[in-house]
Parts: C-alpha cells; structure tokens; sequence
C-alpha cells in the first residue's frame, strides 16, 4: 500500500476521539474502509501503524520549517521611484516587487506614482511592476521579452531612480454572433496561445478574459505581444417550458468560427496595440447524450459515485459533464457537442467483512497489516466515445486494462553502480487519462530488474539517482526515451533503461557586458530542431545559475541546440515563453556523445 495512504489512516485514526468502541470503520483517502471490532483506543492504533509503517509522527507532531515562520530578513538598505505610464503620466496603487534569492518585498504607489522600499538587506535585485490592463514590466524591461535589469546594493546603500514606465497590454475586440448574424450577450470569451505539448500542440490560456455585453461585444485587453487565438465558451442549452428536450446548441469556437483548434485564426498582437473587428460566428452543432452502464472488475454494476465526460482533444474552454450512477449502474450525460470524450468514474470498493469481535486490541501487526492488504481497491471504470449529433447508447464503463511492463536498468560502462535502492523510476501518463489515474513508481530491484503492472495508455518512464543520468530507454531496441510508449494495444513490454556517469555537459558562466559574472540569473537550453522543442521532454531544460554565476546542465542528449539567458522568474515557468522569438539573442551549440562543452552567455549591453 502507498505510504501516502497509511500516513492519511494514521491521520484519520488520530483525530478520531480516544473512546471506547465495539466498531470503527477507517475511511481511506481512496474511499476504501477498514472495519475494526472491538474495544480499544484510536489513538493506539494510529500509533500501531505509524510504528508498522516507519511513517512517522503526524504534521502536528513535526517541528515547523525554521523558514516557513521565521521573519522576513530586514537590512539597511533603499530603493525608489516611479511607475509611470508610457507617456510618463504616474501611475498610481501600481503593485511593485522588489526581489532578491530568498527574499520578496512588495509595496504600492502612491498619487504620484512614487514607491519606496526601506530597510532591505545587501543583495542583487529585480524589481517589477504590474496594474490592471498594463502590461507587467521590471526595471531595465522595455518589453516583457527583454532581460530583467538588475539592482545591486551594500550596506546602507540608496538606489533612487529606479523607475519603470510600463506600456499598455495590447488589446483584441469584436463580437460574438449566433448563425443568424445575432448578437449573443454574456458570454466569456478567452485569449489562447498554442503551447507544444509530447503529444500534439494544443490550446492553453493566456490571460484575462472578457464577457460580450448586450450588443456581443467583448474585449480582451493587457495582452504582451505575440500570436492569440480567441475561443468563445457557448452556454449550456436549457429545456423548454415544456419539459421538450433541447438539442440545438454551440460548441466552443474559436475565431473566426470553427470549432476545431487547427483551422482557427491567429491574431498577431503587437506593443500597445488594438485589433478590432475580431468577430466570431458561433458553431452551431447538433447536441447528443451519452447512455450506458458502469461495471466493476466482478461485471456487477456500480451503486453510486458520478460520471464523467472529459474532451479528449484539449478544447479550451474544455467540455464536460457528470451524472450520478444509478442503483443499477446506469447514467445518462447531458446533451454534449460533437467531439471525442474519455467517460469515467472512480467506483467505491465494496466494504470487506469486520475484523473479528475477538482480535485482539490494539490489533497486532500482522492482522493490521492482512486487513489493509485486503482491502479492495477503488476501480477506475472508463469507455471512449465519439459523438457526431446523435445519442450514443449501451456504453458500458469497465476498468481500464492493464499491461505488465518489466525490465532491467543497466549501465554505459563498468565499474561503480549506484545503490538499486537510490534509483527513483517514475511513470508520467499522457493523454486525457491521466487526470484520472494515479500509478506508483516501480521499485527497482537488488539486480537491476523491475516490474509493474500499469494502466494501457500511452505513457513515458524516467529515472533519477544522483549524478547517473539516463542515457537510453530501449524497447525492442528503439529509444522510446522521448516518445513514451503507448500500451493501448495490451500488449506486455520489456524496456532497458541505460544510465551513464559520464553524460554530455555544457556549462559556463552567465556574465554581464563588462564579463562579470551574474549570480541568480535563467538559463535556458533547447533543440534547434523545431520539431523537438517539446516544453515537457528532456529536451528542454531551465536552470539558474549559482551565486558564482555558474550554470551546468548534463541530462540532454547529444545533438544541436540553443542555449539562451532568461529571467529567473521564469525558470519555474519557461513553458509561458516563446522559444521561436529567443532564437535571435541564442548562442547555438553542439553537444557531442560524452562532451563536455563550456559556454559562457552575456547579457546584453544596458541591461
């Protein structure tokens, strides 16, 4: 059983009151129950499994992190100006970050557009500003994709001067119109950018939206420059007032008027600019219902719990819906758009029988740990289903199939191996299941071997242990290492993970322009390949650099790529950035099998 479940057991068990009780039933986080009779104190129980498990003492138990609670770090130190708009007008209750490593401080404007930070302890700073409809700028940014420029104070030190003019976040503005050419007030319309995703490029959002008036008008403003599509969330049909059921309705379109994200229209929006006239002509569609049963891994139906219908082609706004299971199993969904969805539920395991009256208290070990492992799991039942303007019927819900994938981790070279028990093998599921579905890692065993039973969908596998790195993933003798693998054909597979001491490195120093290094600063590596810039791969990797201005990045594979300095906000965040628009101010790079490569990265003069 996970860790995670009995550490949530110990907590359930614990906060119960210390009683007496014939019977206690333990809720697991899963839904899974733990009947236990008899009399006895919870809290001995709790303490049984903690001892049973080596979980530990409770959140309540533990001491606090010294970091967490500890005050803000305070200094003799200043820095001061002004936020102004980019006609120099000031403006005013703008929110203005002052950033250091470890540190944030955050003050407003005041009527002039004057703020000041007091007391800050020696470091180097960012500072940024942001308000409402503006686009968010820090000091040395002329726009959001120039480099941070930097503030560097002693002791008893005053940067004044430090001022920001930010410009207005471009703006996108049209109507929303019904199939007669009508207006249709009231409903949310959101901007969109097309991220790269392992599986295909899909829509994701990307910033304040807005909602038509009553002339279906709207208006998406503040935007940073860049390419935007608009997508329009149409309202779910509502019944008559005679109970008639209503079929006719919209799917969610994107301008100028298709429901599928590949023939939508870009909108390419520069600084402080309006593009207006962006109309949207609703899709009309056929609505349809889904019908059928949900079924348990023993073909009885399920009782309870909810249905639900998820997009499976990453629509934006996404389209879904629940229904409740029936005693008997069934359910009926809402009428839906054309589309193809995943329909799931997580049914609740049926309760296995108390433990009995005469178990001992507190219960054993041994009768504690067989009544947990016999606890049945919680099923994931699922079906896909594709809809084209006609009710689909007699789905039947069953478990997903599972496939058995072993196999062995070995090594590029002879000589020292880690610990089989330092290696970390983890899954990541893809594709609309994975929302759904959580897998355990496999353990690796004392001879490199591992095995585990695993859902059959399309998923990706990684390793982690130290300075060893994963050179390959081999199944059939293809490197599956940055594809996956899909499992949908229920097929059993066997993989070879290849590790390496010795992978290609490129290091170096991120500098200013009189060649100083820069501590604290966003390094960036990606494929020149555009094909295989793919933000959730291996391929694409931010890290920052120390507080000697070095940066090391030793898990790409070889191959070409670019290698480019960032802000250090967005190392947490570089899936936001585009990767084309970073090629100009890039310094390219080979990386060769087992090379190790310096590259030094400057910050551009004025910054």
């Amino acid at each position: 059983m996970p860790r995670r479940a009995l550490f949530l057991l110990a907590l359930s068990i614990a906060s119960a009151a210390a009683v007496t009780a014939q019977q206690v039933t333990i809720t697991l986080p899963d839904g899974r129950e733990l009947t236990v009779a008899g009399s006895f104190s919870p809290d001995d129980l709790a303490r049984k499994v903690r001892e049973l498990e080596s979980i530990g003492p409770s959140p309540q138990e533990r001491p606090s992190d010294p970091l967490s609670n500890s005050a803000q770090r305070t200094g003799t130190s200043r820095i001061s100006g002004r936020i102004v708009n980019s006609n120099g007008a000031a403006l005013r209750q703008a929110t203005v970050r002052a950033m250091a490593t470890g540190f944030s401080k955050t003050v407003t404007t005041d009527l002039n557009g004057r703020y000041e930070f007091r007391d800050l302890p020696r470091g180097r700073y960012s500072v940024l500003a942001e308000r409402l409809n503006y686009l968010t700028l820090a000091y040395g940014q002329l726009q959001p994709s120039d480099l941070y420029g930097r503030v560097e104070l002693g002791d008893n030190q005053a940067a004044d001067g430090i001022d920001i003019a930010l410009p207005r976040g471009g703006v996108i503005s049209g109507r929303v119109l019904d199939e007669l050419g009508e207006p249709i007030p009231d409903l949310p319309v959101l901007p969109v950018r097309r991220s790269p995703s392992q599986a295909q490029s899909r829509p994701a959002p990307a910033g304040r939206g807005g909602v038509t008036n009553d002339i279906g008008e709207y208006r998406i403003v503040g935007l940073p420059p860049g390419q935007y599509y608009v997508s329009v969330s149409p309202r779910a049909p509502v019944g008559s007032d005679t109970g008639a059921d209503v079929r006719d309705g919209y799917a969610p379109t994107y301008y100028p008027g298709t429901p599928m994200f590949a023939s939508a229209g870009s909108i390419t929006v520069g600084m402080n600019e309006t593009i207006a006239g962006m109309d949207v002509s609703l899709a009309s569609v056929r609505l349809a219902t889904i019908s059928g049963f949900a079924v348990d891994g023993q073909g009885a139906p399920g009782r309870s719990g909810n249905v639900n219908a998820t997009d499976r082609t990453g629509r934006l706004p996404s389209v879904s819906r629940t229904a409740p299971i029936g005693p008997d199993g069934s359910f009926t969904l809402a009428p839906l758009p054309p589309g193809d969805y995943l329909v799931s539920a997580v049914l609740p395991p049926r309760p296995p029988p108390p433990l009995p009256s005469d178990t001992p208290m507190p219960v054993p070990p041994a009768v504690l740990r067989s009544a947990i492992m016999a606890l049945p799991p919680a099923e994931t039942v699922v079906a896909s289903v594709a809809l084209n303007g006609s009710d689909v019927t007699g789905v039947v819900l069953t478990p997903l199939k599972r496939v058995n994938v072993s196999g062995r981790v070995v090594f590029d070279s002879p000589g020292a191996r880690p610990s089989p028990q330092a290696l970390r093998l983890s899954i990541t599921l893809r594709g609309p299941e994975s929302g759904i579905l959580f897998t355990a890692p496999p353990t690796v065993n004392d001879d490199f071997t591992f095995q585990s039973s695993l859902p059959a969908v399309e998923l990706a596998m990684s390793v982690t242990s130290g300075g060893w790195v994963v050179k390959a993933i081999r199944m059939n003798g293809v490197d599956i290492t940055d594809t996956g693998v899909d499992l949908r054909d229920n097929q059993d597979v066997s993989v070879e993970v290849v590790l390496t001491n010795n992978p290609p490195e490129v290091s170096g120093r991120a500098i200013d322009a009189r060649g100083e290094a820069i501590n604290d600063y966003g390094v960036l590596v990606f494929p020149q390949d555009r094909d295989r810039r793919v933000l959730d791969s291996r391929l694409v990797v931010a890290v920052r650099s120390d507080a000697t201005g070095r940066y090391r990045v030793r898990t790409l594979p070889p191959g070409n790529y670019f290698a480019v300095l960032i802000n250090p906000q967005q190392v947490a965040r570089y899936s936001d950035l585009d990767l084309e628009a970073l090629v100009a101010r890039a310094t390219p790079l080979l990386l060769g099998d087992n090379e190790i490569k310096a590259v030094d990265l400057r910050l551009p003069v004025g910054r």
